[in-house]
């Protein structure tokens, strides 16, 4: 039961350090227009792209070592890359600094990418190592740190001086907080004395196969994700960047931060039982459980989308539902691929996940650069944008299921059957509609129907997971 308690400490403090921002949504978004956050999601998803290639995605390989001391080598060696790579990052912001036009929004901001994505690359290592020596509890601790001195310094600033600044520099705080937690754990496992350049190349070749596939892996995914504020700041549209960046801060962050937190947990299990017939049918039940018990909820949440949100964060963002109802099917599928793609790296296949992301992906930002270019609104063209991350999503689960010898037809039942609860919710939806319910009767009917279905589901699924938590 150690998986369930592992995956719960780390949920539940993920899960607990999510309720601050989303607590504290109703100020930021009146304190903080959509333009101001679009300029902050901007900064944020330069910083992403920027973080994944600091250390070379070297601090995935933390968990793999079998002796404490090489990993403590290890540690070491990427502190060192992530200092070398702050150094080429601040170099690049300087040039790029200089070459922008000097009244772009975002040029007073680019200088601090560096230090976001270096805060950032500092609590993913920590993290990383903490999970080798499983301390979920310092994990935990540390998300909630993070998002407390967020949330804090950032309806502070906005409150003193508004604007995108105030919600940078809170980031950056809240980052460096939640790596002194991780310090305290992780720090005394770190060994420098003896790091040879002989030793860093072994490390080179051994692991090589993280900034092989992991790094360009990751930095596509990353890229890809950052895409859409990207394009949209580029295209000249700050509004439809603040919208998506504040459905995937709210909304969609919290699920994707829980399914990381049980993928820690899951990736250290299946380096010990990934042959076991148990744990494939351990991890076939987990799929399912997670989409089936997450589809009625998300179906509900599609219906009332805008009017949640402009009662939650003011009338300037109701029109951020339109974003949220295209992107919640792929925030769906991505609960499930977060943490399932760790079977890639485990059994050094990352190159298959690498070649689908680098199609589609590629092709998800095409498509949106192209379709705003021809002049199609941020609506439609977010529509295609997410189509081709589905379509990657789905295919990428089918390759993993083929890796753990599942039957694909399996998968097919189960995403049958997340369509009839999202059909039935809809369904659900439309009677009350139908019946002339008032909005507020309406939802508060479909909201009662929907968590007596999903907690029934629910409860048929934990007892199928203990079932089968026999390795």
């Amino acid at each position: 039961m150690g998986f369930f308690r592992n995956s719960f400490i780390l949920a539940f403090g993920t899960g607990f350090s999510q309720i601050i921002p989303l607590a504290l949504m109703p100020v930021i978004g009146r304190l903080y227009n959509p333009g101001e956050y679009g300029i902050y999601s901007f900064i944020m998803s330069v910083a992403a792209v920027t973080s994944v290639m600091l250390s070379l995605r070297f601090e995935n390989a933390l968990i793999l070592p079998r002796l404490n001391r090489a990993a403590s080598l290890l540690l070491g060696f990427v502190l060192s890359l992530a200092g070398l790579g702050f150094i080429a990052a601040c170099l690049a912001a300087a040039a790029v600094t200089f070459l922008m036009p000097e009244n772009h929004p975002a040029q007073a901001w680019l200088w601090l990418v560096p230090v976001l994505a270096l805060s950032q690359n500092l609590v993913q290592t920590g993290s990383m190592y903490a999970n080798r020596l499983q301390q979920y509890k310092t994990i935990a601790a540390s998300s909630v740190v993070i998002q407390a001195v967020y949330g804090f310094l950032g309806v502070l600033a906005g409150t003193v001086h508004p604007g995108p600044g105030g919600l940078i520099y809170s980031r950056i705080a809240g980052q460096f907080a939640g790596t002194t937690v991780l310090i305290k754990r992780a720090w005394p496992g770190i060994a420098l004395r003896g790091l040879s350049i002989r030793k860093m190349a072994y490390f080179f070749k051994t692991y090589r196969q993280f900034p092989l596939f992991n790094m360009p892996n990751m930095l596509l995914s990353t890229a890809s994700r950052e895409s859409a504020v990207l394009i949209f700041t580029f295209f000249g549209s700050p509004h439809a960047a603040g919208f998506y960046g504040i459905i995937r801060a709210g909304l969609l962050m919290p699920v994707n931060l829980i399914s990381s937190s049980l993928g820690q947990v899951y990736a250290r299990q299946a380096t010990l039982h990934l042959h076991q017939e148990s744990f494939r049918a351990f991890t076939l039940t987990l799929v399912a459980a997670l989409l089936c018990i997450l589809a009625l909820p998300f179906s509900l949440f599609s219906h009332y989308a805008g009017s949640i949100l402009g009662v939650i964060l003011g009338s300037d963002w109701a029109d951020a539902g339109a974003y949220a109802i295209i992107i919640l099917p792929l925030a769906l599928l991505q609960t499930v691929t977060i943490w399932l793609i760790r079977i890639l790296e485990i059994t050094h296949r990352q190159h298959l996940g690498f070649r689908l992301r680098a199609v589609f992906d590629t092709a998800a930002v095409v498509a949106l650069a192209a379709m705003l270019a021809l002049g199609y609104g941020p609506l439609p063209s977010l529509a295609f944008y997410t189509f081709f991350l589905l379509i990657y999503e789905l295919l990428l689960t089918a390759t993993v299921f083929r890796v753990l010898m599942l039957p694909i037809y399996k998968l097919l039942v189960i995403l049958a059957g997340v369509m009839a609860l999202y059909a039935l919710q809809t369904g659900l939806h439309v009677v009350c509609q139908s019946a002339g319910l008032q909005m507020l009767q309406a939802f508060m009917l479909e909201s009662a129907a929907t968590l007596i279905l999903t907690a029934g589901i629910g409860i048929f699924f934990v007892r199928r997971l203990k079932e089968n938590m026999v390795f």
